[in-house]
């Protein structure tokens, strides 16, 4: 369960729910609700929750798969001088482009998932 999830990213994180709530612009108890009830999160809340806490894994978020904290890639400067001007810079720019992009795609997806739901459940 996803809000399940978010308690255990808080837990690790060292917040509290209510600061949490207060950074990604829910309403105050939002989380403890659907813990309790079993209840979902708005699209649109967990959109600011990625993009708030961009070292949350949205794979891990949504489906319980892979690690909880994503792994940047890390590029030093001396690796950037070594490439600059090379197709492997642009390559690695490419790649991150399209990993971006495939995030926020798989994000609009689970959005519309769960927005279906919940017009299910009216």
């Amino acid at each position: 369960m996803v809000a399940e999830r978010i308690r255990q990213y808080i837990k690790e994180k060292g917040l509290s729910a209510a600061s949490f709530e207060k950074e990604v612009g829910a309403a105050n108890g939002t989380l403890g609700k659907a813990l309790k009830t079993g209840g979902s999160l708005s699209g649109a809340t967990l959109e600011n929750i990625l993009t708030k806490y961009r070292d949350l894994s949205a794979e891990w978020l949504f489906r319980g798969d892979g690690n909880m904290l994503r792994q940047a890639k890390v590029v030093t400067a001396e690796a950037v001088s070594a490439i600059a001007g090379s197709d492997e810079l642009r390559d690695l720019i490419e790649e991150q482009r399209r990993t971006i992009n495939e995030m926020a795609m798989a994000l609009r997806k689970q959005a519309e998932v769960i927005a279906q739901l919940l017009e299910g459940r009216k």
